[in-house]
Formats: C-alpha cells, structure tokens, sequence
C-alpha cells in the first residue's frame, strides 16, 4: 500500500516483473512544481498583508529563521539539514497562515517534491548566505506591509532557486 501511495503521487515507479524504481526528476517538472508553489505561497503571502496579520507572522517564523541563520553562519556550513528544516518551516508557515487545510495539503504533497529534487543536490544549489538574504527581504517587505516588495522579493527568491535546480539538472543531462 505504502509504494502505491508513493507511486500515486509519482515519487517511485512500479513495473510489473521488474521492480519498483525511485523516479526520476525533469525540468518540466521542476518548473511546473516551481510555478504552483510559487502561486500558493504569493497567495499566502497576500493574505498575511489583506488580513493585517504580518506581525503575528514574523513572530511565527522567529524560530524557523534563527535556526537558518545559525546553519548559514557556520564557515563550513556543515549543518545542512538544520538549515533546510528551517527553510521548510518557514515556508510551511507562510502557506498554513491561510487557514485553508485544502490548500496546505496541497502544498504539504507538492512540497514532497520539491524536497526530493533538493536532494539531488545537496549542497550544490542551495547557497545559505543568499537564502537567508532573500528570505530577510521577504520579510522585511511584509514588515513594512508593502504589497508589491513581498511579491518582488516572494518570486525573485522561488525562481532563483528554481534557476539553480534546473541549471544543475542541465548540468547532469536534463534528468536526476
């Protein structure tokens, strides 16, 4: 039941007489899972600020963010699954604030994904110090309740790692 749920949700592929196979990751994926994500948490995003909610917000992702901040701190950076939890976590915030449990399932599964093709490549894509760079201005744009800045700083943060994952999937062939 546990590899037909995960085949169900195209994490492994089974062929009969064969065997069961994790699946491979494609650019096309990648942007599409990149561009829904990118939609649910703009959603979000903007509902924090519609709803006066910003401060409330911050005050969520304090913990979420100092942890990044140690991670990204370190000279060797050698604590990257901290960093990535973090990461995670902050974004989970950002899309549970809708209060839509339909919404946040649909990103808890989309999200999957995004983390395996993460795992692909460990330490090659995610740069620490730019992170947490893009995720102050994320923040700070939502502080300061500008509308326009979140999105700016909400999409320019999603497509750049989405750039890095597919540049580092066209470095490896067009398929992990």
């Amino acid at each position: 039941d546990a590899l037909k749920r995960l085949a169900s949700e195209g994490l492994v592929e089974i062929i009969p007489r064969r065997g069961t196979f994790v699946s491979g990751l494609t650019a096309e994926e990648v942007n599409e899972w990149f561009d829904i994500r990118l939609m649910i948490e703009l959603h979000a995003a903007e509902g924090i600020l519609a709803r006066g909610e910003a401060q409330s917000f911050l005050r969520s992702v304090r913990d979420p963010m100092e942890r990044m901040q140690r991670a990204a701190n370190q000279d060797d950076y050698n604590d990257y699954m901290t960093f990535m939890d973090g990461d995670r976590d902050f974004h989970h915030l950002l899309v549970s604030s809708t209060c839509n449990e339909h919404l946040t399932r649909i990103y808890t599964n989309l999200n999957v994904h995004i983390q395996v093709a993460r795992a692909h490549h460990v330490d090659s894509v995610e740069n620490p110090r730019q992170v947490q760079q893009e995720h102050d201005a994320i923040l700070g744009a939502l502080e300061r309740g500008d509308p326009e800045a979140v999105r700016t700083a909400l999409t320019a943060h999603i497509t750049n790692v989405k750039s890095r994952i597919l540049e580092m999937l066209d470095a490896r062939g067009g398929r992990l």
